[in-house]
């Protein structure tokens, strides 16, 4: 029931507005947090979102293991990411942690070196967030060269 004090009330400033599908879209509010690409239009977010899938990876297993070949960025979407070095046999050596919105693999993007170290899921999830370096062009504006993401 209105009352007086809802004489100036008018549908319009009341209905919210419609629900967007890319603001809902975990991986592209994943790719807003992360600063290698805050520079990248809207669209070109939209176009690497669209392409990319949410991996999870439960706790202790291998995401990817120094020497493999990849030309892959992983995003972590949630979790936490333990980048190690085998040092003298069966020794792991930590170099880094990962967690939401930091990314590796992007050095195999540059120069399409194998891994570096060995990256392990150490929380009991940490989806990860992949991209090939086939799609990152393709999303970028047509003048934007792909070092300029580096």
């Amino acid at each position: 029931m209105r009352t007086n004090s809802d004489a100036n009330w008018t549908e319009a400033e009341h209905t919210h507005p419609r629900s967007d599908a890319h603001a809902l879209d975990p991986k592209l509010q994943l790719l807003r947090q992360v600063s290698l690409f805050e520079e990248l239009p809207e669209e070109s977010l939209s176009a690497l979102a669209a392409g990319a899938t949410l991996k999870p990876y439960a706790k202790g297993r291998l995401i990817v293991r120094k020497g493999d070949a990849s030309r892959s960025l992983l995003i972590v979407a949630s979790g936490l990411v333990e980048a190690v070095l085998e040092s003298q046999g069966t020794e792991l050596v930590r170099l880094c942690e990962f967690r939401k919105g930091d990314y590796f693999g992007e050095m195999s993007l540059i120069d399409g070196a194998p891994r570096s170290a060995t990256a392990i899921a150490r929380l009991a999830l940490a989806p990860l967030f992949p991209r090939t370096y086939a799609d990152i062009p393709n999303a970028l504006p047509a003048n934007a060269p792909i070092d300029s993401l580096f």
